[in-house]
């Protein structure tokens, strides 16, 4: 009974925490393109759904971070 892993999130909340928020496009390009370059038999809207909201997440994560003045160095 482990804790479900989705490292794909961690690597988009550490780019938009390192890189800054204005990256999120390129979140949500990765896993479109991460999601089509695989067989998916989900319609493109549902793709498009959670592009959205994997995007969505990591974007709010990351500026509750900056608004808790999370040091990305961790000195």
């Amino acid at each position: 009974t482990g804790v479900p892993v989705w490292p794909a999130a961690g690597v988009a909340l550490a780019a938009l925490v390192l890189l800054g928020r204005g990256l999120w496009p390129g979140v949500l390009a990765g896993y479109l393109v991460a999601a089509l370059a695989g067989p998916s038999p989900h319609a493109p809207g549902y793709l498009l759904a959670m592009a959205g909201g994997t995007t969505l997440a990591a974007w709010t994560a990351a500026t509750l971070l900056e608004r808790m003045r999370f040091d990305p160095a961790l000195e």
